[in-house]
């Protein structure tokens, strides 16, 4: 789509929820898309990749050109927070452009999200707030 229509997709903002954050994730990596932003709703990254990956590889650590902001819920029934919570934080802790919303209530499905955690939703979608 960049090459088609000479749009700079670092203002774009990539999303995936659930199964989608697993083709998000794989299409950063398979450097199919170079969004600016990406935001993972209820992600469980080890069906797609390993934590080692996480932290070495460029396309999940280019370092000021990719945010990431991920919500994952404590109570999300399909993707356990003990199994999730630990690679995320590992992955937060090693690229200042991770920003983790781990929520105590958090549950997998979308409308949760939606009708707890508006705000924040609202701004993962802006680079407003990342002065672009």
């Amino acid at each position: 789509m960049e090459k088609n229509t000479q749009a700079d997709l670092s203002n774009w903002v990539l999303v995936g929820g659930s199964d989608g954050c697993l083709g998000a994730l794989r299409n950063v990596r398979d450097g199919k898309r170079k969004p600016g932003k990406v935001v993972l709703i209820s992600v469980f990254p080890q069906l797609v990749t390993t934590s080692e990956e996480l932290k070495i590889n460029p396309a999940y650590n280019e370092d000021g050109k990719r945010t990431w902001e991920i919500f994952q819920g404590e109570t999300d029934s399909l993707f356990p927070s003990e199994l999730t919570f630990p690679i995320l934080q590992e992955w937060a802790n090693r690229n200042r452009h991770v920003h983790l919303h781990l929520e105590k209530n958090g549950e997998h499905d979308y409308s949760w999200w939606m009708k707890n955690s508006d705000r924040e939703l609202h701004q993962a979608f802006s680079f407003h707030h990342q002065g672009k």
